[in-house]
């Protein structure tokens, strides 16, 4: 019975620290600047996120975001 809690119990940390992350490629459409982010707060006129580059709390009015995977982010950021 302790092998089957102990199996349980690193499956459990596994899926905590593989499976949380969410990533993001922002393009504004009226500049075509794009920024990455891991998080957008979509608002009824606004999408709302923190620019991965520099930090800053973002607010473009005309933004197009789509979901891509950890390398695209890393790859967009050049690390």
């Amino acid at each position: 019975m302790t092998i089957v809690r102990l199996a349980m119990a690193l499956l459990f940390v596994t899926v905590l620290t593989t499976g949380c992350a969410y990533y993001y490629k922002v393009v504004d459409t009226s500049s075509g600047q794009v920024y990455y982010t891991t998080d957008v707060a979509r608002e009824p006129n606004n999408v709302r996120f923190k620019d991965a580059r520099t930090g800053k709390e973002m607010v473009i009015p005309t933004a197009n975001v789509q979901s891509i995977t950890q390398d695209e982010y890393r790859a967009g950021l050049g690390r």
